[in-house]
């Protein structure tokens, strides 16, 4: 399990600026920019409401359309 949550967070951090949204396990969705990606947890920044979401909570990731590429 390490091993693939350690290339899970390799391949966020080459995500880092994208939109995203986060399934989460608990069935809540989150949607944000990714902004930092830390040794267990993800930080979505938005203007109004930062959310830091750990990665253990997270069960799908879906990559939303930039609008500004």
């Amino acid at each position: 399990m390490s091993h693939h949550k350690k290339d899970f967070k390799h391949f966020l951090k080459r995500r880092i600026g994208d939109p995203v949204s986060l399934l989460l396990k608990n069935g809540a969705r989150v949607n944000g920019i990714l902004e930092k990606v830390k040794h267990d947890y993800v930080v979505l920044g938005d203007v109004r409401d930062p959310r830091a979401v750990r990665l253990d909570c997270i069960c799908e990731i879906a990559w939303r359309k930039s609008h500004c590429r």
